[in-house]
């Protein structure tokens, strides 16, 4: 029977986390183990840091007089993390249909048959919380701040400067996309200390851009070599279209045209179309996941069913659970706490409004 278990939840994993691409920028969060982390608590002091490069000054000897330095310039605060539980019920009319793997001439198994839809129902359910975390890392990247679907806003305090519309805008082959770039890379240096090098378009920023007259121009010039558009592979949602130097930045650049379904089955691009993001992925991007609301008892039935863990589930960050409501029902379903953190807030910033 664990044998079974283990096939019905392996054939439904692969079918369903395999029909989309995983998410793309939500991967720069939490790029490496050390900027992941689970809590305990409903709470999540976040820590934005904010660098710089300031010279030693000297002073008059014998003054007894030092420099006066701050350690670190940063702000915190404390943030009750969003939660999100999806649930589905299941009834005994479900469970007569055969599951993925058994013998069409043998009875139907129930409990396998339970297996299947527990699986499919809750794989689905995490990858809906996958895509909010995408849609965070959207807001983050274009907005410097998370709004929730419950109205709730949490601001990062990013700069002002960091949200930059171009002057001449670049619609009809118009404006200058290499000196809106370069200006807003230099921003990005000189407040977050690090040069960008990555730049992701929307589908409308993304053809203004390679069509525009400046543009062609700079990049056939080649005996300055600054780069060349060259399409490449789907990475991870997004396509790499090839990399290019801007003054002292190199930039590899990407267009991404994934999009996720609201509340009113409204289409709605994660990067807005006539918008470029610009930043460093090396910065220090973090990814927390605060404390669930399960009671031990939901997630104690789930392992009880013989259901083995399947990838997306990880203790601490979503967690399945099932729960039977007499007489007829019971509920599958995940819990998850997540919040993209933007430690480095100076390190990235968008131009927008490009058209």
């Amino acid at each position: 029977m664990a044998d079974l278990f283990k096939r019905v939840m392996q054939a439904v994993y692969d079918e369903r986390m395999g029909a989309e691409p995983k998410s793309f920028l939500s991967s720069f969060f939490g790029a490496r183990p050390e900027l992941v982390s689970e809590s305990d608590t409903e709470i999540v002091q976040i820590d934005v840091i904010r660098d710089s490069r300031k010279i030693a000054v000297d002073v008059i000897r014998g003054g007894q007089h030092a420099n006066v330095n701050q350690a670190m310039r940063f702000s915190t605060k404390e943030y009750k993390v969003p939660l999100y539980d999806e649930r589905v019920p299941l009834t005994a009319s479900m469970l007569n249909k055969r599951a993925p793997g058994e013998d069409p001439y043998q009875p139907v198994n129930k409990l396998a048959r339970m297996a299947a839809i527990v699986a499919d129902e809750q794989v689905g359910q995490a990858r809906k919380v996958l895509r909010e975390i995408e849609r965070m890392a959207a807001s983050i990247f274009q907005t410097g701040a998370i709004t929730l679907k419950n109205t709730e806003s949490l601001s990062f305090g990013r700069k002002s400067t960091h949200h930059v519309t171009p002057t001449t805008k670049w619609a009809a082959g118009t404006g200058n996309p290499i000196s809106d770039i370069k200006a807003l890379c230099d921003v990005i240096f000189q407040d977050g200390k690090r040069k960008p090098r990555k730049a992701i378009f929307g589908s409308a920023a993304w053809d203004m851009f390679s069509g525009n007259a400046t543009v062609k121009d700079y990049l056939n010039k080649l005996w300055i070599k600054p780069g060349e558009i060259n399409p490449a592979e789907v990475v991870q949602g997004a396509t790499f279209q090839g990399r290019i130097w801007i003054g002292d930045y190199q930039l590899d650049l990407y267009t991404y045209n994934d999009f996720y379904i609201d509340a009113t089955d409204t289409l709605v691009p994660y990067v807005t179309t006539d918008s470029v993001i610009l930043f460093d992925d090396t910065a220090d991007l973090r990814k927390a996941f605060g404390a669930v609301e399960l009671l031990p008892e939901a997630t104690d039935d789930y392992r009880r069913l013989g259901m083995p863990t399947i990838p997306e589930f990880v203790p601490g960050r979503i967690v399945p659970y099932t729960f039977s409501e007499l007489p007829s029902t019971t509920w599958a379903g995940i819990q998850s706490a997540p919040l993209l953190i933007p430690t480095a807030i100076d390190t990235f910033g968008d131009l927008y409004n490009v058209d």
